[in-house]
């Protein structure tokens, strides 16, 4: 790998390690799915500002179609549902269960057509694995019902971009799309502020909001260091990597989160949360490890 592809990984792990703590924090004094919305659409503008000035093509034909699509199973969705999480689960939690992606990344890479299979190495670290995301449940069932359906429903919100990520793979190897990475970002952040108001306004109408200075700094620290930088180096990693390769950055995004939030919000952390981090990590260390080629492939029919 080249210097500059390491130098889009490191800074992608230190920034998105720190976005879960920003998370936790303002969603403190805004409604999730509005905290959200304000979010993409910040960083959907400056996107497409800074696409713009520096005379960048806009999406055509089938690029639309992609945009629209991944706006909502790769951010909408996905970020709707870890900012509603983060209310009730500790924000190193809900890192440690994203950081599972790489193992979701192996379960589904073989149902999608045109994905690299997952060697037989790699799934079985990612049953390993999933028994560290059993245990983070069992301590979130201990706690109450109420973060016991954040975990889960941050599990669902994996799931659905580990698709995502194969998709879009996809999408570029297939139709051949040399669009700019932060141009496609730009608009899906904006597709996705649009899902993201539309839910705010069914289910979060009464709910009050206080930008308090400390709610604002961290939206812009999502917004721009958190959206438009980090999903711009996503885009340009899955370009050059295997999409399951891309899922290494994961490694590093809880401890960084398990630390923020021990040390600068005060949240616990149990035997159970380091247990599985531990498991969770070294199955994703597994994973990342296991060359496409170095096992037989496990075959399961079925495509996306």
């Amino acid at each position: 790998m080249r210097w500059r592809e390491w130098a889009y990984f490191a800074a992608l792990c230190a920034i998105w390690g720190s976005t879960w703590a920003a998370i936790r924090v303002l969603v403190g004094d805004v409604p999730p799915l509005r905290a959200a919305a304000v979010r993409f659409v910040i960083a959907g503008v400056a996107a497409l500002g800074w696409m713009l000035l520096r005379r960048k093509r806009m999406p055509r034909g089938a690029e639309w179609r992609a945009i629209a699509t991944l706006s909502a199973t790769m951010i909408a969705v996905p970020f709707g549902i870890i900012f509603w999480a983060e209310q009730t689960v500790a924000s190193g939690t809900t890192a440690l269960e994203y950081a599972s992606l790489p193992l979701f990344i192996s379960l589904i890479a073989p149902l999608v057509r045109g994905s690299v299979a997952t060697p037989r190495r790699a799934v079985t670290a990612m049953c390993v694995g999933m028994g560290g995301l059993a245990l983070l449940l069992e301590s979130a069932l201990r706690v109450n019902v109420h973060q016991a359906a954040g975990v889960l429903a941050t599990l669902g919100a994996v799931g659905l971009s580990a698709w995502s990520t194969l998709l879009a793979k996809r999408t570029i190897a297939a139709k051949g799309i040399d669009l700019d990475p932060t141009m496609s970002s730009a608009w899906q952040f904006l597709f996705a502020s649009v899902w993201l108001w539309a839910g705010s306004a069914m289910w979060e109408r009464h709910l009050p909001s206080h930008w308090t200075g400390t709610a604002w700094a961290a939206e812009i620290f999502l917004s721009i260091l958190g959206s438009v930088v980090t999903f711009s180096l996503y885009f340009r990693l899955l370009q050059r990597w295997e999409a399951y390769r891309v899922g290494v950055t994961q490694l590093s995004l809880p401890v960084v989160a398990v630390l923020e939030g021990a040390l600068l919000l005060r949240e616990p952390m149990t035997w159970q949360t380091v247990v599985a981090m531990a498991v969770i990590l070294g199955s994703v260390a597994v994973v990342m490890r296991t060359g496409v080629s170095e096992d037989e492939p496990v075959s399961i029919h079925g495509e996306v």
